[in-house]
Parts: structure tokens; C-alpha cells; sequence
């Protein structure tokens, strides 16, 4: 039990490590690689195999790969829940499976010893530092955040609206229904024609009449005189035509 409870990491070769440590309820597993070693010892990324489960209840099975985080090193870290105990087991290619020492919490989280650095106080002294202030209501956060500038791409935008400019001055060009539509309408006028009374028409006296003969006279001087000539009958004329020609055919 004792060999079961502090596990076994000695089938690993001498230029790795496996450290395993239990953190304000998470479980965080590091493998250190030696930093003057040759080349890295696996060719795929190292995985755990998680038994985890609570007691009185079936145990479940999950794996979870390892990341990368720093030249040397690689980690994962996963939560532990309420009276729930895990059993890690690593598995390196080219390695015989490992198992890791299982891990439960002594106690919630909550009911931790203060430390240093964490806690109350250590977020109230950041608050006072950068401002902050106390948050009872989560939901109030997005209200108080300050404004910030949005840059929005609008060149799409603009490449379509020179398109259907250009395809409005074509349709105007061809048909000019444009031009049609903006064109105002002149109201229609109705004009009422009433008979206006005839104007009483004076009889010329004897003196205005021979002063407006007079003044023809001065105003057309080269008018001849001469009454028209009348204009020869047409009947008179077959007539003599008729004659001539019975005088000629003697009949």
C-alpha cells in the first residue's frame, strides 16, 4: 500500500523527471527533460490516462495529452472536484506505462489557510492600485466599460454604390427616365370666356373723315390710281375659239 500510495517513476530513463503537485484544487503534472541531452526521446507527444471518481461510485476513464512549455519541459493541468480522487498514468513512447501517486483534496478550497499574495486583501490592494473597484453584480461589468474606437471596413461598400452610379448615368444616358420623373408638372389653367359687351362704335364726324383721307393720301403716294382691269371672259373666249374653228373646217 505504501509502495501503491507514493507510486513509482523509476521505470523512466536518467534524462527525465516526472513531478506531480496539487495546487488550489487543480492537479498539475511536469515532465523535465535533461537540457543537454542529444535529442528529444519520444517521436509523439507524451498522454495521460485519468482514473478519476468519487467514493461509492464507478470510476471514469479520460486521457488528456501533454503541451509543450518551454524547450525542456512539457505539463498538464486538470481540476479536482469536491471528494474526488484521481491515479494518473503517463505513458512515454519508447517508456513502459507510469503510474503516478493518486490525489484527493484534504479539504474545499474554500476553507484553504490565507497565504501571501492570494486572497481578499491581495485583490483589494490591486484594485487600489489599477482603479478598480468592487463588483457585487456581474452583469453591471459591460455597463461601466469605457468606449473604444471600432474601425469598420467600408470599401465594399463603396465599390458597390460607384457600381449602381454608374449603372444609373447608363440607364439615364439610354433612356433618360431620370430626367422624365424629376420634371415638374405645369397645372392646367381653365380660362372662363365671358362675352365682353361690343364697344359702341361712333359715327366719324365730317372733319375727322377728311383729315384720315388726307393722311392716306400723304402715307401712300406711289399707289396708281387706276381701277383694275377686268379680267377676260372665259366663255367669250371658247366661244371665238368654236368660231375660228368652223371657219376653218367649213361646217
Amino acid at each position: 500500500m505504501a509502495r501503491w500510495v507514493s507510486g513509482d517513476t523509476r521505470k523512466l530513463g536518467s534524462d527525465m523527471m516526472l513531478v506531480q503537485n496539487l495546487d488550489a484544487g487543480a492537479c498539475r503534472i511536469e515532465l523535465h527533460l535533461d537540457p543537454e541531452r542529444q535529442k528529444t526521446p519520444f517521436n509523439t507527444l507524451p498522454y495521460i490516462n485519468l482514473l478519476h471518481g468519487k467514493p461509492g461510485s464507478v470510476p471514469n476513464r479520460t486521457r488528456l495529452n501533454m503541451k509543450w512549455i518551454s524547450a525542456d519541459k512539457l505539463s498538464i493541468e486538470f481540476p479536482l472536484y469536491g471528494s474526488e480522487t484521481i491515479l494518473p498514468t503517463i505513458h512515454i513512447d519508447g517508456q513502459p506505462p507510469t503510474t503516478l501517486t493518486p490525489l484527493c483534496q484534504p479539504y474545499s478550497p474554500e476553507f484553504r489557510p490565507p497565504q501571501e499574495g492570494r486572497g481578499f486583501e491581495t485583490l483589494r490592494k490591486l484594485a487600489k492600485i489599477t482603479g478598480g473597484t468592487e463588483r457585487g453584480d456581474i452583469s453591471t461589468i459591460w455597463q461601466s466599460l469605457p468606449a473604444q474606437k471600432h474601425m469598420i471596413e467600408i470599401s465594399h461598400w463603396l465599390y458597390l454604390l460607384a457600381i449602381l452610379t454608374l449603372l444609373i448615368d447608363v440607364l439615364q444616358r439610354r433612356t433618360g427616365i431620370i430626367s422624365t420623373l424629376n420634371k415638374p408638372t405645369i397645372p392646367k389653367l381653365t380660362i372662363n370666356l365671358k362675352k365682353s359687351p361690343k364697344p359702341t362704335q361712333k359715327k366719324p364726324t365730317k372733319h375727322k373723315t377728311e383729315s384720315q383721307n388726307l393722311e392716306n393720301i400723304h402715307k401712300a403716294p406711289h399707289q396708281s390710281t387706276k381701277a383694275p382691269e377686268k379680267e377676260p371672259n372665259t366663255i367669250s373666249a371658247m366661244q371665238k375659239a368654236r368660231q375660228r374653228a368652223r371657219h376653218r373646217t367649213k361646217r
